[in-house]
């Protein structure tokens, strides 16, 4: 199953202030020609889950802890993460890639967009990557902070596990605009030019659909006492060794 790949000044998890609120986002991620990655985030008052398909990795987002938890049910392992690091690794590393090299990834530190908007569509454009996204508005402003303090969380998680990738630290840049807007993003296309805008240019496409929904069912109900039940369960590693195992189940599947 793939992984989802869900400043200077330090702030607190705890003091993100999440509101109690309940919901659902069914989403999907297609990347190019693969398959699509389905996933479902429920939002339980301030515990997050995030599901991969019906056996996939899950994640377990705790701001009042300031944990994050993988789990991986093939694997039957977990680890955990202080959610307040993977800010400060990613506040580190965008320090050290401004003057990275590849412009691309420079960047990514410092994303900059030409945006045009109409009732139900923003776009984002740079010489290095564009995003189309369809909106609509929030039900409600608690919902609003809520998803979009969550989708930049994800974004510092997403970069630590995968630190080379630069297309998080620019998420945070389209969450900052979805945030100014109030506006969830219903669908989003994502056309990245790795070597910038030219003729005959390499161009690589991501395309995401989510579906909010206030309601969260019985069957949601179980899937997250299920998780509760694998965590007492499964076997705790650190960090390090969780990302080598799964890399190593991942390697022999494909």
């Amino acid at each position: 199953m793939q992984r989802l790949p869900l400043f200077v000044l330090f702030v607190s998890v705890a003091s993100v202030g999440f509101a109690a609120e309940t919901f659902r986002v069914e989403n999907d991620l297609r990347w190019g020609n693969a398959a699509p990655v389905r996933s479902t985030t429920l939002f339980d008052g301030t515990v997050f889950y995030n599901l991969i398909g019906t056996n996939g990795e899950i994640t377990v987002f705790d701001p009042p802890k300031d944990t994050f938890t993988l789990l991986d049910p093939e694997l039957r392992l977990q680890t955990h993460l202080a959610a307040s690091e993977t800010k400060r690794f990613v506040d580190a590393q965008r320090i050290q890639l401004e003057s990275h090299k590849n412009e691309f990834v420079a960047f990514a530190t410092k994303p900059a967009f030409t945006m045009e908007e109409t009732a139900s569509l923003i776009t984002l454009q740079s010489p290095w990557i564009d995003y189309t996204l369809t909106t609509k508005a929030f039900p409600n402003p608690e919902i609003a902070k809520t998803y979009l303090d969550f989708c930049d969380w994800t974004c510092y998680l997403n970069q630590r596990i995968t630190p080379g990738l630069a297309t998080p630290l620019i998420r945070l840049e389209v969450n900052r605009v979805l945030r100014e807007k109030s506006q969830f993003p219903a669908s989003m296309k994502v056309s990245i030019f790795p070597t910038g805008k030219k003729f005959l240019a390499k161009e690589e496409n991501i395309r995401t659909t989510h579906e909010l929904s206030r309601r969260i069912s019985e069957a949601d109900r179980q899937r997250i006492a299920r998780t509760h039940e694998l965590m007492r369960t499964f076997t705790v590693v650190p960090f390090a060794e969780y990302q080598t195992k799964v890399a190593e189940k991942n390697r022999k599947r494909n």
